[in-house]
């Protein structure tokens, strides 16, 4: 099916010889990539055909709702501004270009052009290196931290490879340093190279790349303590929302995406001039970025002889990247104390949970058989019977001659009784009160033959007698040696058989009540509990303290409230420290602290600390075995953010951070048979991310001043010639839709292009489509919402969901309420007003209640506030964007707000498909522009809709499709009418007029249909979405449709630059078109406000905070807030990009345009027809396809 979806071929079959489970395989397998299948045939000759999906256009016209306000608009506009020749000619040549308006005042673009990133200088290479030397070493000595980390440095097992290394990295150009966790290969590496740099006494500027933000920080301000530098001295860092560095800074370090961009950037040349080495660590985690830079870094090796690449990894696969650069490789072990390994089965045994997989509390060692066991195991034996067999084990061990032991045997030997397990049931049977049994008495005075056969009829080795004695203990007791050796054997065998079937029965039982999907977080405060009774904090094992491995934040966050409810009634003091990337670096850097005596610190961290940062006094790791990951289909385009097991490497990764002050343990919250089934290595980022990102970097890279020393091959495609590359290239499918992507909404010109909205897309640290969204924001002045949006996509989403199903449902109703009070009909706007309340509640010191009543991730908004300030920075610098307020003036039009995140989101976009009278399954059904039907997710606020068969057609714009277990799903929606569709679809053509299908009609009613047809034209969008237009307005759309994208790229290209008046009238024009025509009345049910009553933080209904709003913009000033002429021209900032050239319907406009604009002169009103609607087609027709038909531009309509 691989190959299937990656050819050509639109349908396979499968060979008859199927069986039928087979080819129900093969149906499911075709659910899941999003391929239609179908069985046909006999029994013997049956067959599974397998179809890609067509993609679907409606044969129904769509009405697009213009109201006569609307036309009049859209004709005034026209008449205030009629087209130009330029505008003609670019409709014409497939819509706006750059060339349109492109005039604008010199010393704004000298002054954007003039505006870039500052380069760091390198204040070393001026200076003696000696001398540096020098002063760094006496501010070592003078500084006592310092001094005893160095003293550390020379026990690392680098240490002793350090000539090693720099005669490798000072003979070649690219060296690999292979070393295990804990070596120290992070933090050395580089001061090698600096040390020999300053005694040879050349100049030394170093960039050192980390796959994580926060390993960048934490390395540098280790590696600032070593040399006694200050950070933003000698040594800085820079990562997304933070820099540090200096005009003296000679090491720094940063991410993989921060070195990235440098080398993008038009003056990468200069960035390459200024470094000396680029170390890339953490290569074998197989960063998209990091395998992005080694395809750079291998192309330009030979343009920058001066450049030295060290390649850091861990043991793992290592060779790939050796053969990749054929360079040497330095291998260095590591060191760490004997760690101790405990799977599922052995946790489950340690924390004493029951058979039925439950956690308990027995105790251990039990001194005697008890008494009520003793009765339960004898109330069906005949009683005359019993008393006499005691009777015989007493007499036969205080004679001890063969008679007595005899008669025990053939009293034991009579028939069993019924009912009970085992072959002789009085085999066992104790004396009272001593609580003897006979293999006691046999083992107290030798008899090894007896005691033999006593066991082979099942006689228990575990029974112990009233002073808790068993069988084994008798024969010591008495001098029988080999006697106790043998029991001692028998007894270890009957142990372990014991234990194997005990251990089966609990970890079977506890895998049916555990979902395998999910974290134990109860399992987890029961090993650290575990942890704490077994190893106190005395002695050598004051050093004691625990990893705890988790997938993600909120596993975080709970586990941390669970550990912390713990503490609270426990004997175990728990100083409970989060690890991750939400945490502010404060907090992050009491997790490498030692903790205050007689505390155990507890580390809560996701894989982050797999590598790159070591905590020194971990001794126990708890692994969960789980992270998430998000994975692409190419194919289907659906992307899944989910939590999975890791792989062996990561498993080995995370062992080798337990023992690192004395022997460790690690325990391991899976089984031994699924750590089996673990792959070897992680798929690497670049296989199953979007490309979209990439693409455009390459594009930028090849554009930019690099251009000469990079070679993009051609004859496959510019930018799948450069990712084929890649050590492990990904698939054709995923550059292909990439590309297709990046064409769509304009980023791109069907020749691989870069236009100028590509090479600012590239320059903004988002998601292209995001990223356009903004610049949509930027234009039509409603910034500050679609800002908290662009952050929230681009990380995650805040909402959090309750475990308790009472919980769970209240917190779906609250998302209902917010959904209301943002605007309605839209998860995105949701988004905006959960965050909008968040910032009024800090106010006034109330964002973490308010963050527990509407169930929020408080560390989720504390980022996307964040990211908020680094995009808004990022604007500014750019010119886009000078001041948020006046960016904002529509912010609290919603309608507004919704279309310009409709267009932002294209071409994710589809159909609501009305629902099907008396249907089982009450979900809404979208259809794609792909023509897969797809459903909202259960959390959506849109699920509740009801449209009916009868209103107009309403779309839905999506950020991305999830896949679940038997369907697809868009989590996050918005609803929105066609009309800004009109301005961004990539593709706008006329179709010929339909036959009419006269037959059986009355001449009369074939009259009136013409003439009603005549009124309208249909046109085409996206090759899928037909709507009847009015002819009247025809022209002013397409007119519009031209500026808007003109508008876009002038912004783009002038982006300290105002709108020429044209422009600014048009985009005004649009913005009042968005208000008038709205979303028609969908039902959706209303949900009151949750229990967090402070009205005065509250945003209300209408967008706005009843007290002082937590956003800085102001309301519109103008009535309805629409965008006025006078508002729009008072804008020195904002404006857009080219959504797509349009170029199948590209002579429709101008001949469009032509028509109607030589008319333009009438009144609005002798323009607005009647409308009668036709009647209603049924939606998604796959047989009757609407037929094209250009319309020459020198032709009428």
């Amino acid at each position: 099916m691989d190959e299937f979806q990656a050819s050509q071929d639109t349908q396979m079959s499968f060979p008859p010889s199927l069986t039928s489970q087979e080819r129900a395989a093969v149906h499911a397998e075709c659910l899941k990539r999003g391929l239609r299948s179908r069985s046909y045939g006999g029994k013997a000759s049956r067959q599974v055909h397998v179809f890609k999906a067509r993609q679907q256009s409606s044969t129904k016209s769509e009405m697009l709702p213009l109201s006569e306000k609307a036309m009049h608009l859209l004709v005034t506009h026209l008449q205030r501004h009629p087209p130009v020749q330029q505008e003609l000619e670019a409709a014409a040549q497939g819509g706006a270009d750059d060339s349109l308006y492109a005039a604008a005042p010199a010393k704004d673009e000298k002054k954007n052009m003039s505006k870039r990133k500052e380069r760091v200088e390198n204040g070393s290479a001026e200076q003696d290196g000696q001398k540096l030397a020098s002063e760094m070493h006496q501010r070592v000595e003078e500084n006592p931290e310092s001094r005893s980390l160095g003293q550390q440095r020379q026990k690392l097992p680098i240490h002793a490879f350090q000539q090693e290394i720099m005669q490798a990295i000072n003979k070649n150009q690219v060296v690999l340093v292979a070393g295990e966790t804990g070596c120290g290969k992070t933090t050395q590496v580089p001061q090698y190279i600096v040390d020999h740099c300053w005694a040879d006494g050349r100049p030394c500027n170093i960039m050192c790349t980390q796959p994580r933000r926060i390993s960048a920080v934490t390395v540098a301000e280790r590696v600032a303590k070593e040399r006694a530098e200050r950070i933003g001295g000698g040594i800085g860092y820079q990562i997304r929302l933070e820099t540090r560095v200096g005009p003296k800074t000679y090491m720094t370090f940063c991410t993989n995406g921060v070195l990235l961009r440098k080398l993008t950037l038009s003056n990468a040349a200069a960035s390459l001039e200024e470094f000396t080495h680029i170390i890339i660590d953490e290569i074998h985690e197989r960063d998209r970025f990091a395998d992005f830079l080694l395809i750079i870094l291998k192309d330009l090796l030979p343009m920058a002889p001066h450049l030295r690449v060290v390649l850091m990894s861990a043991t793992l696969n290592s060779e790939a990247f050796m053969s990749y650069f054929s360079c040497p490789m330095v291998k260095v072990p590591g060191f760490t104390y004997p760690v101790e390994d405990f799977y599922l089965e052995d946790i489950l045994a340690l924390c004493e949970y029951s058979e039925d997989g439950q956690p308990t509390h027995s105790i251990k060692g039990r001194a005697h058989t008890p008494k009520e066991k003793l009765v339960g195991e004898t109330l069906h034996l005949d009683r005359k019977k019993l008393c006499r067999i005691q009777g015989m084990i007493k007499d036969a061990f205080l004679t001890g001659d063969d008679h007595s032991f005899n008669l025990l045997w053939s009293s034991l030997m009579e028939d069993p009784v019924d009912g009970l397990e085992g072959q002789h049931s009085y085999v066992n049977v104790q004396h009272d009160p001593t609580g003897t049994t006979a293999l006691m008495a046999a083992a107290g005075k030798g008899r090894l033959d007896l005691v033999t056969a006593l066991m082979n009829c099942g006689a228990d080795i575990h029974l112990r007698s009233s002073d808790g004695s068993t069988a084994k203990d008798w024969a010591l007791r008495f001098g029988f040696q080999e006697t106790a050796s043998v029991l001692q054997s028998m007894e270890e065998q009957a142990r372990s058989i014991e234990n194997v079937s005990l251990s089966t029965v609990r970890l079977s039982q506890y895998q049916l009540r555990v979902d395998p999907d999910e974290v134990d977080l109860e399992l987890v405060c029961e090993v650290v509990m575990y942890i704490c009774r077994e190893t106190p904090l005395k002695g050598k094992d004051a050093d004691g303290a625990i990893l705890v491995f988790l997938p993600g934040w909120d596993e975080i966050l709970r586990l941390n409230d669970l550990l912390s409810s713990f503490n609270d009634r426990s004997p175990f003091k728990l100083s409970v420290l989060p690890l991750h990337s939400m945490v502010s670096p404060d907090e992050q850097r009491k997790a490498f602290k030692r903790p205050p005596k007689g505390v155990r610190k507890v580390v809560l961290s996701t894989n982050i600390a797999e590598t790159s940062i070591t905590i020194d006094d971990i001794v126990y790791v708890v692994n969960s075995g789980r992270l998430k990951e998000k994975s692409y289909d190419p194919f289907t385009g659906v992307s899944t953010l989910q939590s999975q097991w890791h792989s062996r490497a990561s498993e080995k990764q995370r062992r080798g951070r337990a023992g690192r002050c004395r022997p460790g343990q690690c325990y391991n919250l899976y089984s031994k048979s699924r750590n089996e089934s673990f792959s070897e290595f992680a798929l690497p980022e670049l296989k199953r991310s979007p490309l979209d990102e990439l693409a455009l970097q390459v594009k930028l890279l090849q554009q930019g001043a690099l251009a000469r020393s990079i070679t993009i091959s051609r004859g496959i495609g510019g930018i799948e010639g450069f990712l084929q590359m890649a050590i492990e290239p990904p698939v054709s499918q995923a550059v292909t839709a990439a590309v297709q992507l990046l064409i769509d909404i304009g980023a791109l010109t069907s020749n691989e292009e870069l236009t100028f909205l590509g090479r600012h897309l590239a320059n903004l640290p988002l998601p292209p489509q995001v990223g356009k969204m903004l610049l949509f924001a930027v234009l039509f002045q409603c910034l500050d919402p679609v800002l908290t949006l662009a952050c929230g996509t681009a990380y995650r989403d805040p909402f959090v969901v309750p475990a308790d199903p009472q919980e769970r449902q209240k917190a779906a109703n609250n998302r209902k309420y917010l959904g209301n009070i943002g605007g309605g009909l839209s998860d995105h706007l949701l988004l905006v007003a959960a965050y909008e309340g968040w910032v009024a509640a800090r106010k006034h010191g109330q964002e973490h209640r308010y963050c527990r009543t509407h169930y929020l991730s408080p560390g989720t908004m504390q980022v996307i506030d964040g990211m908020r300030r680094q995009l808004l920075s990022e604007l500014k610098s750019t010119g886009m964007v000078a001041d948020l307020v006046d960016a904002s003036i529509n912010a609290h039009n919603r309608e507004i707000v919704r279309n310009v995140i409709s267009a932002g989101m294209y071409p994710m976009y589809g159909s609501v498909l009305p629902k099907v009278k008396d249907a089982k399954d009450p979900r809404i059904t979208i259809l794609t522009r792909r023509g897969d039907k797809v459903s909202l997710h259960q959390s959506s606020i849109n699920q509740g809709i009801k449209i009916k068969e009868s209103e107009q057609l309403t779309l839905v714009t999506y950020d991305e499709m999830i896949r679940g277990d038997s369907r697809l799903y868009i989590r996050s929606s918005t609803l929105a009418s066609l009309h800004f569709l009109c301005f961004v679809a990539a593709s706008l053509c006329i179709l010929k007029e339909e036959e009419d299908q006269e037959e059986g009609m009355e001449p009369e009613e074939a009259d009136n249909k013409d003439q009603s047809a005549s009124d309208y034209v249909v046109l085409l969008l996206d090759n899928w979405i037909a709507c009847k237009v009015p002819v009247a307005a025809v022209g002013p759309l397409s007119l519009l449709r031209i500026r808007v994208l003109a508008s876009f790229a002038y912004k783009v290209k002038h982006p300290r630059s105002r709108l020429p008046e044209v422009l600014h009238d048009s985009l005004s024009t649009v913005a009042n078109l968005f208000c008038m025509e709205t979303l028609p009345q969908i039902h959706m049910e209303k949900q009151e406000n949750p229990t967090f009553r402070p009205s005065e933080i509250l945003p209300r209904r209408d967008g706005h905070h009843s007290g002082r709003s937590g956003s800085s913009y102001p309301r519109s000033q103008h009535r309805g807030g629409h965008v006025s002429r006078s508002t729009a021209q008072s804008n020195k900032k904002q404006v857009p990009v080219p959504s797509k050239a349009n170029r199948s319907g590209s002579r429709n406009e101008s001949a469009l345009m032509q028509k109607n604009c030589q008319g333009s002169s009438t009144s609005p009103a002798a323009e607005v027809k009647t409308v009668r609607h036709q009647p209603r087609h049924s939606r998604g027709n796959k047989h009757n396809k609407p037929r094209h038909k250009e319309v020459e531009s020198n032709k009428n309509v």
